[in-house]
This record gives structure tokens, sequence and C-alpha cells, in this order.
């Protein structure tokens, strides 16, 4: 899933060319992917966009998520989503849950923790029904997670004692209570999740595998015939209908590829190859002649020069 910020022929009145952000409308398309395609038919190759939605520029990436996940688990039964980092809102994150469906994302918007310790980098376990049960500290404090004030919310309590020796209780995110030997830590379940996003991220670095970068293909061949990402036409309608054309005919491509099968692919690299050392040949022919004939032409040229 991918933004796609498109802007319209500006006013006759204005005479202003369409640059700001909130102007002109975004289309956010969404396309199969092939490690979820392998995991269902090892057979299909071909990856398709499955839809394309089109909103004026000020639309936020999370309400296009939330709108496209009802159709897209209807449709395909999806069971990940991966998306870029500006799809990580408390709302999304309940809209997946309720579908069932896993949402992997190559990014987090905001900043990463450097000051303090992030959640991450504690170990918290969970029940079958992702309840959180215990929580681990960096130095191997284990204690028990427990409901506080709120919905969603959870309070875990470490002594004090054995946080003065740890080495990271400077940069530590637990807060020490005034009255009380403890050190407090309070987190929600948005927190749970963006720490899960963050562990899965680091994973699929390590490993080189970033699977939404296969999108940004569609996206350039969408928005290659038109100059500066600017339609030629007005309005939402107009706008969503080329989208919703452009779509089609990136499809139709790569089905006429995958049905033409290999063999006409072989045929024209091998009659490119010909073509390139024909060139190559004639190039050559060229540039001996030239070569043989420079000697010649540099006793001429003063002869020819004295007789004018």
């Amino acid at each position: 899933m991918s933004r796609l910020a498109l802007c319209q022929p500006p006013d006759n009145a204005s005479k202003k060319v369409c640059l700001a952000v909130r102007n002109g409308y975004v289309a956010n398309l969404t396309e199969t992917c092939r490690r979820c395609a392998e995991a269902a038919d090892p057979d299909n190759k071909v990856q398709l966009v499955t839809l394309a939605q089109t909103a004026p520029n000020v639309a936020n990436d999370d309400d296009l998520l939330i709108e496209a996940l009802p159709s897209l688990k209807e449709r395909l039964d999806v069971n990940e989503v991966y998306t870029d980092g500006n799809y990580n809102s408390p709302e999304s994150y309940e809209a997946m849950r309720d579908l069932e469906v896993e949402h992997v994302q190559t990014a987090i918007r905001g900043h990463a923790p450097h000051r303090y310790l992030g959640l991450n980098t504690f170990d918290i376990a969970t029940s079958g029904q992702g309840v959180p049960e215990t929580i681990s500290c960096p130095n191997g404090q284990q204690v028990e997670v427990k409901p506080s004030r709120g919905k969603g919310r959870y309070l875990t309590r470490f002594g004090a004692t054995q946080c003065a020796k740890c080495p990271y209780v400077g940069r530590c995110r637990t807060h020490q209570l005034k009255r009380l030997p403890y050190r407090t830590l309070y987190f929600d379940e948005h927190d749970i999740e963006i720490t899960r996003r963050r562990t899965r991220i680091a994973r699929d670095r390590r490993e080189g595998r970033n699977l939404r970068a296969a999108i940004e293909s569609t996206i350039a061949a969408l928005k290659h015939p038109f100059r500066r990402d600017k339609l030629p036409v007005r309005g939402w309608f107009q706008v969503n209908s080329m989208i919703v054309c452009g779509c089609l005919m990136v499809n139709v491509r790569r089905l006429h590829r995958y049905l033409a099968g290999s063999e006409p692919l072989r045929e024209v690299k091998a009659a490119r190859a010909a073509v390139a050392k024909s060139l190559h040949s004639l190039f050559s022919f060229v540039l001996r002649q030239l070569g043989q004939s420079a000697s010649l032409f540099a006793v001429l040229t003063p002869l020819v020069c004295h007789q004018y």
C-alpha cells in the first residue's frame, strides 16, 4: 500500500501553479504481495493492483487504510498488509485487530527513542488473547503486568533495590516513586503494538527484506504519463476515473506479459543483441575508416588551404 500525491490544473482566475501540499488530490494504491501470493498459491506470480482510492490531499493515510480494509478482507481474505511509516494510528491498529490482519510497516512515523530505552528493549510475554502478563527489563528483572486506570492501559512495578544496581538506570524509562520502593512503568495496547512493529522492522532489516518497495514501481508507472504529477482534468470524479483507468492498464500489461510467456521475451532479447552487435560492427568499421584517412586528411588540408 502506498500514497501518491497528484495536482490538478490551476483555475483560470487564479493562474497559480499547484505546488502546495494542501492542493490537489492523493491516490492510495494497494496491490498483491508476492510473499502473500506464494503463501496462498505457489503458482501465482502475477501481482495486480487490487484497490485504487482517490481523496483530497488533506486526507490522512490512516483514514484511507481503515476505509480499504473491509473491502480487501471481503474480496481477497488478506492476512498481512505491508505499508510505510504513515499508517500507525490507534484507530488503524484497532481496525487491523478486529479484522485479524497483521500490519507490517517498513518504518514508524516519528522519532525513535534515543535518550531513554524504548519499550522494544523490554521483553513482554502475552497470553493467547494478546493481553500482557509479564515483562522483563533489559537487565533481566521480571515482574507481573497489572491493569491500570483506563481501557487498555497497564502498570508494572520494578524493585528499586535491584534497579539501583542496573547499568541502564540512567536511561531507563521507568519512574521512581517517592513513597514506595518501586520504579513504575506505564504503557498501553498501542505502545505494545508499536513495540511489536519496531521489532519486526529491525528483523526485516537484518534479513535485507523490504516487500513494500515493489509498489514504488507501480507508482512510477502510473504517474509516468503525467508531467510533474499533474493530471489534465479537474474534480474528484475525473481524477478518480483517470487513476482507476491507469491501474487497469497496469494490470493489463502485467497479465499480457505473464500470458505471453518467456519465449517471446527471449526472442526480443536475442533480436536486440543481434541489432546491438550489427551497430557495433558498423561503428567499428566507420571509426577504422576515419582512422586510416586521418593521415591523408592531414596532408591534403594544407594544400587545399594554400590553393585558396
